[in-house]
């Protein structure tokens, strides 16, 4: 007499293993599915932090988070479940402001593989993206819509060795050059169009035309912090850290000790016939205040090559606008350091340079009249280059 039955066994066998038969079938079609999922999902966090990048160099750092999250949801980011978080800048470039990572979570419930756990399966993504100049600059102007935003007129000479000019005015304008004005450099670039007398000569090579309708250039001095002014000063000299109030007019020689110096309201003016020196200073401007040589005096400053405001010559409030700075020295004069008028105009109608070249310019507006050399190659005048142009790529 038998006791079991093959074909009861194979029945009772088949039985107690077919939900773990259903279970890993189901296990690898949602391991797919897992992974499908995960590539989406990275395809996503690319998006967003190209576009972040994309955002830094143009300017905009407050648009870097909308835009990345927009970007996101157009290629498939959930924002009700999904997760998404920015790091600026990436830790992998810590410092490197150009840099940023997305990183991104999905939750995503079980299906058949519940046999094994019920626990939700969580996707993590991360991308990273970096931000590379191309080019280094020494005039750029801000102003986003002005025509003759950067303008070389008059009997101007301009050579330029190494750096380029940029506009971000989106007028047909931005650059314009004309009457016997003599201008070489090695590009020009601008967000607008141009209009070129034909003194105008590019020396890059790869550069034979200006780079015309080209993504606005970040205000590289964005991020500095500029002091307060403090009490008003009183006499009739001039001492660092202090704050000289209302109208100045300096009319007798002199010479700057090594510091910052601030003014707050009104113009201040050097006398022509006078002289102005000093050797690591620093001017700000601020509540309004601006700066007038039109007087042609001599003149002989060099901006700090380290601290604060390591290669910052003149800078100007962020506030206040609607002045002009003029800058109208002897021939021999020079004016080593950066120039930094983020919401006021700049007029070179003098024969100043700075040492070796060392002079940057960033303002609202920028008109050359006088005759100078300019050059990029200035870090032993503590001067940081200004990055112009360059891509946006994926690094991780």
């Amino acid at each position: 007499m038998k006791f079991w039955d093959n074909k009861g066994n194979i029945a009772v066998m088949s039985a107690l293993t077919m939900p773990m038969m259903i279970g890993g079938a189901g296990l690898g079609v949602e391991t797919g599915y897992w992974y499908y999922e995960q590539v989406h999902l990275q395809q996503a966090a690319d998006a967003a932090v190209y576009a972040a990048v994309l955002e830094h160099q143009a300017g905009d750092t407050a648009e870097m988070q909308p835009s990345a999250t927009a970007a996101a949801t157009l290629n498939g980011y959930k924002t009700a479940t999904d997760t998404l978080t920015m790091t600026w800048p990436s830790a992998t470039y810590p410092g490197n402001v150009r840099t940023a990572d997305i990183s991104m979570m999905r939750t995503i419930p079980r299906g058949f593989s519940a046999i094994f756990g019920t626990a939700p399966v969580k996707v993590h993504v991360k991308a990273t993206a970096k931000y590379e100049a191309s080019s280094t600059g020494c005039l750029l102007a801000l102003n986003k819509a002005k025509p003759k935003s950067l303008i070389f007129s008059g009997n101007a000479t301009m050579n330029i060795s190494g750096c380029i000019v940029s506009s971000n005015s989106m007028a047909a304008n931005s650059i314009y050059t004309q009457g016997s004005s003599s201008s070489t450099m090695p590009c020009m670039t601008t967000v607008g169009g141009v209009s070129l007398n034909a003194g105008t000569t590019f020396t890059g090579g790869t550069c034979t035309a200006p780079a015309t309708y080209q993504p606005p250039i970040a205000d590289p001095y964005k991020d500095l912090v500029l002091p307060t002014a403090g009490a008003c000063a009183t006499g009739n000299t001039f001492t660092p850290g202090k704050t000289y109030c209302g109208s100045t007019v300096i009319n007798k020689d002199t010479v700057l000790a090594a510091g910052t110096y601030i003014f707050s309201g009104g113009k201040v003016a050097v006398n022509g016939g006078k002289t102005l020196s000093g050797t690591g200073v620093t001017l700000v401007f601020l509540n309004g205040a601006y700066l007038d040589m039109s007087g042609n005096p001599t003149v002989n400053l060099t901006a700090p090559t380290t601290g604060t405001y390591k290669g910052m010559l003149i800078i100007g409030d962020r506030t206040t606008s609607g002045h002009t700075y003029d800058f109208n020295g002897t021939v021999g004069s020079t004016m080593t350091g950066t120039i930094y008028l983020p919401a006021d105009d700049a007029q070179y109608s003098g024969n100043i340079s700075g040492f070796n070249g060392c002079t940057q310019i960033v303002a609202q507006t920028i008109t050359w009249i006088g005759n100078s050399t300019l050059n990029v190659n200035c870090s032993t005048a503590g001067m940081d280059p200004v990055k112009i142009g360059g891509i946006v790529y994926l690094v991780g």
